[in-house]
């Protein structure tokens, strides 16, 4: 699950935030949204808790975002049973600021093994200290993959958010009431196509007990 907000477009300036997952084929699916008039943590914490409560299985997600102070709520509203992650492309964005130094980042956000880590992380100190020192200063837990705790199913990017922003470009110049209705048909014509092809693939193939079991849960 990825977290992010961006701005409507239309007379009042107020912020959407988005909820977005991924299901099993690789297509996006927007979860919850909400209009509120900041991206701060107060607004975060409103809609993380109507979240929790909406969806309690978003409790087991990966949830990846970018580091904005207002997404630290998601550290005491979903509490220890989410993975937290930040979005590895906000962070090479960033780290930009080193110039020169842009292609040596992914390297070691992908890095397999303490090993790689290190290797990759000193030949970056070599050339820029400073930049060494502010990879160093993130908790690598929550964006190198070698000491990521949980899964992230592919996905180290909340990219995902900005592409359904794009989706939604037209309809976050609608005024907000809307908007949430516009954003509440797309979301049910995309569950609803989801659901249709779930029950054609049980009738046209033969299915194990076990992943019977999983359609029928994940169906739910």
């Amino acid at each position: 699950m990825a977290l992010d907000g961006t701005f409507l477009k239309a007379r009042f300036v107020q912020t959407l935030l988005l909820a977005v997952g991924i299901d099993e084929n690789g297509k996006s699916l927007i979860l919850a949204w909400a209009v509120v008039e900041s991206e701060n943590t107060a607004s975060w914490t409103w809609f993380l808790e109507n979240l929790k409560r909406a969806i309690p299985q978003s409790l087991s997600m990966t949830l990846i975002s970018d580091r904005d102070k207002g997404l630290l709520a998601a550290d005491t509203v979903m509490g220890n049973q989410v993975t937290r992650g930040i979005c590895c492309f906000h962070l090479s964005q960033n780290f930009k600021q080193f110039r020169g130094l842009e292609d040596l980042f992914w390297p070691i956000a992908n890095a397999k093994t303490t090993e790689d880590y290190d290797t990759q992380l000193e030949t970056i100190r070599q050339q820029n200290p400073a930049a060494a020192d502010y990879l160093q200063s993130i908790n690598p837990a929550l964006w190198v993959t070698a000491f990521f705790p949980g899964q992230n199913y592919g996905h180290k990017t909340s990219n995902i958010v900005e592409s359904m922003n794009r989706l939604l470009k037209s309809e976050r110049e609608l005024s907000i009431l809307d908007l949430l209705n516009e954003i509440w048909h797309i979301t049910m014509e995309t569950r609803y196509q989801h659901y249709s092809e779930a029950c054609q693939q049980e009738q046209e193939q033969t299915h194990t007990n076990f992943a019977f079991d999983q359609l029928v849960i994940s169906r739910e």
